[in-house]
């Protein structure tokens, strides 16, 4: 959010490389972050028994793969880095029976060559966890990343993607016979290298990760087992939770040490994270997918909701109560309202005593709406944020990975915002008098903007400073620490989410802004509310100024 000279004279008086000969592919937008496309969607016989070919046309407008160097004095390790990093369509599958209740995630095939992508497009699978196979993997494809073949930016527009769905093993023998729909989300591969944790600063310092009990910042070379706390300089060190919110500090200090398992993502591992923060039509969709019965627990329904009904906002009253938020900035609201399940008495005399019970059926959905359908979607509890990434076969951010998605492998800069700088265009920024609610994704990108103007990260992800504040798997209580990057497989989600989830990268100001840590929330390192203990006790159901965005580990 600054001009290009500026950028350049602060990159000159630092010494820190802020971008590279290929950054303009990854900052450049079109100036209009539509979402995906997707179009002609059919199911073809494949020649395989239990198995279709599901094709479609897949499009986007802003879209890069570049590569470039880094050099050692940039990212302060030995030898010259070699990175390659572009966008990608997260792309997966459900279907609905008729007359059934919510939809299913259909079960891809796990044989790469089965899957079909168009001239100048690449595509990887990405597959189960299957903990209860021991962590193996593999056994039952769950969507598939679609990307650029070679380097270049511009559109994509790639007809006959194809992917091979393995409907005998959702129990259906006619593919034909059910609803199909295609989904996408707009990614970018964060490669496999080493970052920085921490900014150095002696300024304002919020919780800033740091090497031991130092104030330089911490390198994660590797996704071993990391010491947290104590009196060990290899140790990563948290300032003693210094300027942190007063009720939710991390569980270590100088004083207590504690352990971060090497299951837990650290961020030195490739993965992808989502290109812009959930939108309220992102959100619109996933809901008109899902049961009557999992809409009420994603939205707090009842059979008092009718059309027209708003939903959360910070919760102030019993859940079911509908809270009108569209003066937070949220405009989701029911089109159509839904109809609780009826269940029919059963009663059966055995003679010596008689068993009464119902049989419930499935309900009918409500369908929802938005007037707002690229702004990012706010007021968000922390089971919705889980249950998306699970619905959707991602999963959770960490907060280390949250640091590396914002400044990438060069070393840090003290205070500095996500795209690179400690400068920012206050004016700007608080949207011109329109402060207290969201606005629409990669508000900032223009054909022509750099990383700066655009607010991009170094990979060229929006928004990870402002607008709303992001939720990350933080490493400050235990729950937390137990994250071990499972993903989602589109049901139920496999995580725990009381005490697990914290926020960072700070949010619009207005109502409550004080509380998600104002102005100084914006930067990289600050970690003012990065644990969030005890949300559901408090009454904080639903946060005004919360949002999210989901990652997957690199297949």
């Amino acid at each position: 959010m600054i001009t290009r000279w500026i950028a350049a004279l602060l990159i000159a008086a630092s010494g820190v490389a802020m971008a590279d000969a290929d950054s303009a592919a990854r900052f450049k937008g079109t100036g209009k972050p539509d979402p995906v496309r997707i179009t002609n969607v059919a199911v073809k016989p494949s020649g395989e028994a239990g198995a279709a070919d599901v094709t479609f046309d897949l499009a986007w407008d802003w879209s890069w793969r570049a590569a470039w160097k880094v050099k050692p004095e940039q990212h302060g390790g030995k030898d010259t880095l070699k990175l390659e990093n572009w966008d990608a369509a997260w792309v997966f599958v459900k279907f609905r029976k008729p007359g059934a209740d919510g939809w299913k995630h259909a079960i891809l095939s796990t044989d790469k060559a089965a899957h079909k992508a168009p001239t100048g497009a690449k595509l990887d699978l990405g597959s189960s966890d299957d903990p209860a196979d021991g962590g193996a993997g593999g056994k039952r494809g769950i969507g598939a990343f679609v990307y650029r073949a070679s380097n270049g930016h511009g559109a994509n527009n790639w007809k006959g993607v194809s992917l091979r769905w393995l409907h005998g093993k959702n129990g259906l023998k006619d593919p034909k016979a059910v609803e199909i729909k295609v989904l996408a989300v707009e990614m970018v591969r964060v490669p496999q290298c080493a970052f920085w944790l921490g900014d150095g600063t002696s300024k304002d310092v919020v919780g800033t990760f740091s090497r031991g009990t130092g104030v330089k910042p911490f390198r994660i070379t590797s996704e071993q087992a990391i010491g947290l706390g104590g009196e060990d300089a290899q140790n990563l060190g948290n300032r003693d939770s210094d300027g942190m919110f007063a009720n939710t500090p991390d569980d270590f200090n100088r004083d207590q040490s504690r352990r971060l398992p090497a299951s837990f993502p650290k961020g030195y591992a490739g993965f992808y994270c989502m290109k812009y923060e959930v939108t309220q039509q992102q959100y619109v969709d996933y809901l008109n997918l899902l049961s009557y019965r999992d809409q009420c627990r994603a939205m707090a329904l009842n059979s008092r909701h009718n059309k027209g009904n708003m939903f959360g906002g910070r919760a102030k009253s019993k859940a079911g109560t509908p809270l009108d938020r569209k003066a937070q900035g949220n405009t989701i609201m029911i089109e159509v309202p839904g109809v609780t399940p009826p269940s029919t008495p059963l009663v059966v005399d055995r003679k010596t005593f008689v068993a009464s019970a119902s049989i419930e059926h499935p309900g009918t959905p409500a369908r929802f709406k938005t007037s707002s359908p690229h702004v990012a979607c706010n007021g968000n509890s922390q089971p919705q944020v889980a249950a998306y990434c699970a619905w959707a076969g991602l999963r959770p951010m960490t907060e280390l990975e949250y640091e590396k998605t914002c400044r990438g492998p060069i070393l840090p800069v003290a205070n500095e915002y996500a795209w690179g700088t400690t400068e920012i265009d206050w004016d700007r920024y608080h949207h011109k008098g329109k402060a207290g609610v969201p606005w629409r994704v990669g508000a900032f990108t223009t054909p022509e903007s750099d990383r700066g103007q655009a607010g991009a990260s170094y990979w060229g992800i929006l928004d990870l400073s402002g607008n709303v504040l992001e939720t990350t798997v933080g490493v400050g209580l235990v729950v937390g620490r137990r994250f071990n990057g499972t993903h989602g497989e589109g049901g139920n989600a496999p995580w725990e989410t009381k005490d697990t989830f914290g926020y960072r990268g700070g949010a619009f100001p207005g109502h409550h802004y004080e509380h998600s840590g104002g102005d100084l929330a914006l930067r990289v390192a600050d970690r003012f509310i990065a644990c969030r203990a005890n949300v559901i006790e408090a009454g904080v159901e639903r946060w005004y100024p919360l949002g999210f965005r989901c990652v997957r580990t690199e297949p």
